[in-house]
């Protein structure tokens, strides 16, 4: 008898399944890789991923489990909110026997599930409200969203910043917005912030040099 395929994971018709969980595929007896055959994941027409055994193996996209009964596929990174299918082809693996995998009624087992959506993100900026002309340089925020993608920074008036990373450095009075921005990735949301920030002008003082004197109602010199 040839090994059948008893569950997967995840399961047939599973929703909101995480994109960067392995996959596995279970038997009902302890197999071995075979020499040929392939699995392939398709979104609707599209293929995205194909795995040779003998190139997958060798690669370490598919391994076998320490029970030698199940498949596992190294797959990370599967696209957001999307319908996969998962096709399976006979003779992938074999039994002790040298029995290989086959399907009764068809050349390939195959079946499906839903990714979650793309994850929404945060940005932690600095409450920024009144910066004096003169001031150091001073940081805007982090330099890295929640999930760990890099933020852009940008001052809607860039006469009155100069941005560098996630710091600025004030160049004259006035009032302008800051505006964090993180574009996203497969598996997060774009994500924007806004802070306003006040520039006030540094003040003026006037000292006299010392020994100086001035009497009221004398001529300056």
């Amino acid at each position: 008898m040839s090994p059948k395929i008893v569950s997967t994971t995840p399961k047939n018709l599973s929703e909101g399944v995480d994109r960067k969980a392995n996959m596995l595929i279970t038997f009902d007896e302890e197999i071995g890789l075979a020499d040929s055959g392939s699995i392939s994941i398709y979104r609707g027409d599209e293929i995205l991923f194909k795995y040779n055994i003998a190139e997958a193996a060798a690669s370490k996209e598919i391994l076998l489990s320490e029970d030698r009964k199940s498949l596992i596929l190294a797959v990370t990174d599967l696209p957001a909110a999307s319908l996969l299918n998962v096709y399976i082809e006979n003779g992938i693996v074999q039994d002790s026997s040298k029995n290989l995998f086959e399907q009764d009624t068809s050349t390939v087992f195959s079946w499906s599930f839903t990714t979650m959506p793309r994850q929404k993100q945060t940005l932690a900026l600095m409450p920024l409200t009144e910066m004096t002309y003169g001031d150091p340089m001073f940081k805007l925020g982090p330099s890295h969203s929640s999930a760990g993608l890099p933020i852009s920074y940008y001052a809607e008036n860039p006469e009155l910043l100069s941005i560098s990373g996630d710091s600025a450095r004030v160049l004259k009075a006035g009032s302008t917005n800051i505006i964090a921005v993180q574009n996203g990735d497969d598996f997060y949301l774009p994500e924007s912030a806004t802070r306003s920030l006040l520039i006030l002008p540094k003040p003026i003082v006037i000292k006299p040099h010392s020994g100086q004197v001035m009497i009221y109602g004398n001529v300056q010199p």
